[in-house]
């Protein structure tokens, strides 16, 4: 199961520390920005590749989003 909390709170993290908007961010992972809103909003689960993408740009291990 995916930990969608603490990758929205990690996600919002990141953006924060580095003064970046949610358009900027998206633009960096080249995803829409809304996509960024949406994930922080938990509002939905990313897509696998934007998630990918997110967690190299956070230079985190996707693992660490998993319930075991």
């Amino acid at each position: 199961m995916f930990n969608r909390k603490q990758f929205s709170e990690d996600v919002f993290k990141y953006r924060s520390t580095n003064e970046l908007t949610r358009k900027e961010l998206g633009r960096i992972a080249n995803v829409h920005f809304a996509s960024i809103q949406g994930i922080e909003n938990q509002e939905y689960d990313p897509r696998t590749s934007t998630f990918l993408k997110l967690c190299k740009i956070l230079k985190v291990e996707p693992f660490n989003y998993l319930k075991l």
